[in-house]
């Protein structure tokens, strides 16, 4: 390919052809990067009355298998 002296497209291609590798580069790490932006709770969320009410079936197995004990300890934690 022929280039004239003074041509503005080879000037311009010259100029910023190394920035284009740069470009590239940090525009797939911004894609890569994006997918860890989500955040998620540390934490579950837990339905309180659930959570009550699977302590109380706990402690009712208790009573019925006779150890009252661990029946009473475990009733006592119902938020």
């Amino acid at each position: 390919m022929r280039e004239t002296q003074g041509s503005a497209g080879s000037w311009l291609s010259r100029t910023y052809r190394p920035f284009g590798g740069l470009l590239a580069a940090f525009c797939a790490v911004c894609a890569l990067g994006a997918g860890c932006l989500t955040t998620v709770s540390s934490e579950p969320e837990v339905d309180p009355i659930a959570l009550a009410a699977a302590v109380r079936d706990v402690g009712l197995d208790y009573v019925r298998q006779g150890n009252y004990a661990m029946a009473i300890r475990t009733l006592h934690r119902i938020p």
